[in-house]
């Protein structure tokens, strides 16, 4: 992106066998920048944070007869992303093992796949969380932040939203962060959050109008909000996106 003029829209990721793992992998904390997935004839391993594959459709591919990614292993995974919501197309070539050919073998139904999942910069809804064992290493932006929403600070809070989760993949004890919009109006849900920041885009929000901000239930934000040029230009530098250009910050404290 830093060389040539591509839309950010439509960048993808896809990677196959210890790719196909990193592909997983990089959703965990990189969900803002891709419109879809493809891991072929990898499988999640190591992935900790689950919840954040929610933001992106998946399509994998996997071999029957693979003994470097054991299908035995990988369908409890699919099964698990399913149940839990993540939009992910699995299909398992019978009788067929490890085979990074794959990606040409099924090139058009990739192709098809990307094509129908170009990016939406301000989805309605978006789902988030951390894993505090790996702050050292990936924490502050991008791993705080998908798309709009941003955790700033993880911790005991006295409010706490409660979530109704499918499947078993979900590490619970974990800071998260659910946050929806119609019109002006914004609900957050939290867990484990003591502060986060709404990014505020004239592409996402009226700016003319007032914003109402609700967390966990309660009121905690009502007012207009001016573009600043601080924000603009360090939002800037961190996205590095044209589709993504936030004037300003909204900052909660989850316990006022």
């Amino acid at each position: 992106k830093q060389h040539y003029n591509v839309d950010e829209n439509r960048v993808w990721i896809a990677g196959d066998s210890d790719g196909g793992r990193g592909t997983y992998a990089q959703l965990e904390t990189g969900a803002t920048c891709f419109g879809a997935a493809v891991p072929v004839i990898g499988a999640p391993g190591g992935v900790t944070r689950f919840l954040n594959l929610k933001n992106v459709p998946l399509f994998a591919i996997n071999g029957e007869t693979d003994t470097t990614f054991p299908v035995e292993h990988v369908r409890p995974l699919v099964e698990g992303m399913q149940a839990l919501g993540i939009d992910l197309v699995y299909k398992e070539i019978a009788g067929k093992g490890h085979n990074p050919r794959f990606f040409l073998e099924y090139r058009d139904e990739i192709c098809d796949f990307l094509e129908a999942h170009p990016r939406e910069p301000f989805p309605k809804i978006v789902h988030w969380q951390l894993d505090p064992s790996k702050e050292d290493f990936d924490g502050g932006f991008p791993a705080d932040t998908c798309r709009w929403i941003r955790i700033l600070e993880a911790g005991q809070t006295a409010s706490n939203a409660t979530f109704e989760d499918g499947g078993n993949l979900l590490r619970r004890g974990f800071p998260r962060i659910e946050a929806t919009y119609e019109g002006n109006r914004i609900e957050v849900k939290t867990k484990g959050v003591r502060r986060y920041a709404v990014l505020v885009s004239p592409d996402m929000l009226d700016l003319a109008g007032e914003i109402e901000i609700h967390t966990n239930g309660k009121e905690s934000f009502r007012g207009t909000v001016e573009p600043d040029a601080r924000a603009i230009l360090e939002e800037a530098r961190r996205f590095k996106d044209r589709h993504l250009l936030f004037v300003n910050r909204i900052e909660i404290q989850v316990d006022p």
